[in-house]
């Protein structure tokens, strides 16, 4: 079984540091209506890794939506709007998966064992990250049905 490990971190504008997702609670900062938080969401398989920042919620969003295209087919873009970023998820033989990020070398690692891992993390975002904060504020139940229909799709298949 692969190591695959998916992170989080906030960008803690006042502190003007990155700080993993779980810590965010012992940094309180006001968030003014116009602002975005930053924030990396970083995937690492052994020694192989991949980085995607911006817009933390919307990032997640959009991990969320190029999963959910993987349900219906092989490949999907993983392109955020407002952002420069562009990647892809994409099946491979032997029930392996290919990720990239912003032209990043490709990470490959087992199709379930990924895709569990990123629904994990962004279960764990959605339930730690206050909707306050977010571009638009969220109901995170909406986010944990999707979530679920996610994993019935990708890993129960």
């Amino acid at each position: 079984m692969e190591q695959i490990r998916v992170t989080t971190e906030i960008c803690i504008p006042q502190a003007r540091q990155y700080v993993p997702l779980e810590q965010l609670a012992e940094y309180p900062f006001v968030k003014k209506p116009e602002e975005y938080i930053d924030g990396i969401i970083t995937i690492d398989c052994g020694d192989q890794g991949n980085a995607l920042d911006g817009c933390i919620d919307e990032l997640w969003q959009c991990v969320l939506g190029a999963l959910e295209e993987l349900c219906e087919r092989d490949e999907a873009a993983l392109c955020c709007p407002d952002h420069p970023h562009e990647g892809r998820m994409q099946r491979l033989p032997g029930r392996r998966m290919a990720l990239q990020m912003d032209g990043q070398p490709e990470l490959t690692a087992d199709f379930a064992q990924l895709c569990g891992k990123l629904l994990d993390a962004a279960e764990e975002f959605f339930r730690s990250y206050p909707p306050s904060l977010a571009v638009v504020p969220f109901e995170a139940e909406e986010f944990f049905a999707w979530i679920q229909r996610l994993r019935k799709c990708l890993i129960n298949e």
